[in-house]
């Protein structure tokens, strides 16, 4: 996604960053209106989404300690165990 100056200046002002535009463009279908792509992100979509997040971090911190294995090329995932504490 290209960020004009003028939309730089907005997201500055209104204290929002790249991961939510990104998180926005990826889940809410645009309306088309005006030549425009137009996202309008409603409360409950940002409930709905909070949601998802919070379940991913929920799982995210769970798999502290996950050792992952990949083939020589790193493109394969061969397995997954729990790392040994020391």
């Amino acid at each position: 996604m290209k960020i004009s100056r003028h939309a730089q200046k907005r997201l500055q002002q209104r204290g929002l960053d790249l991961t939510v535009l990104k998180i926005i463009e990826e889940t809410i279908l645009p309306k088309y209106s005006n030549n425009s792509q137009q996202f309008f992100l409603k409360r409950r979509d940002v409930l709905e989404i909070g949601s998802i997040i919070r379940r991913i971090a929920d799982k995210f911190e769970k798999s502290a300690g996950t050792k992952m294995i990949f083939d020589s090329s790193g493109s394969t995932l061969i397995t997954e165990s729990l790392a040994r504490r020391v």
